[in-house]
């Protein structure tokens, strides 16, 4: 039972992280892409790369 319930917290635990990281990297990537909206291809470009730069920055904290 213990480790049952020791196994569910731990999925818990990660689902938040997970959707924490996730959270922060549209944040960085708001900061990053230029003003005005998804017009072309390096707004896009900037945008995935924010979840990159995300994990770089968080994954090493987390470990």
């Amino acid at each position: 039972m213990l480790h049952r319930r020791a196994t569910w917290s731990s999925l818990r635990l990660r689902a938040v992280i997970v959707v924490g990281l996730v959270w922060s990297a549209v944040n960085v990537g708001r900061n990053l892409a230029p003003e005005g909206g998804p017009a072309g291809a390096s707004w896009w470009l900037l945008w995935l790369l924010s979840f990159g730069i995300e994990a770089m920055i968080s994954v090493p904290i987390l470990g």
